[in-house]
């Protein structure tokens, strides 16, 4: 390690510089960081590679849900109508038509409900903490 300091009275300026000098091949130490770094970098790209997979499913999974709830609140209006269209004119082959097309939604929907379910799996117990 070299320290020069420079005086220069002519501007009331004072200058350090510190030169180290290591030896042509680094310190055993500084190899070990530096393999280790390495490992955390290798390490952190494969969390980030996984994390972009789960980011994935997740939209997907965001997107379905969206879809399931628009059919739901379909099928909560036509619910109602048909109760009141019932409750006016009793089981016309009209009213059987739309309770037909609303079953066949609604298994749709719960169709949508399990594949989601499918997309996420069983999320292990945490082991309890020790107390």
């Amino acid at each position: 390690m070299k320290l020069e300091i420079d005086l220069n009275t002519d501007r009331l300026v004072i200058e350090a510089h510190i030169h180290i000098h290591y030896p042509s091949e680094a310190p055993a130490w500084a190899r070990r960081m530096e393999t280790k770094m390495e490992r955390m970098e290798r390490t952190m790209s494969k969390i980030e590679d996984k994390l972009t997979e789960v980011e994935g499913a997740l939209t997907e999974i965001g997107t379905s849900v969206l879809g399931v709830k628009d059919d739901v609140e379909k099928n909560a209006v036509e619910i109602a109508a048909l109760k009141e269209q019932i409750a006016n004119g009793g089981l016309t082959p009209e009213v059987e038509a739309r309770f037909d097309a609303l079953i066949t939604n609604v298994r749709g929907t719960a169709d949508a409900l399990a594949a989601i379910d499918a997309l996420n799996p069983t999320t292990p117990t945490p082991p309890d903490e020790p107390s």
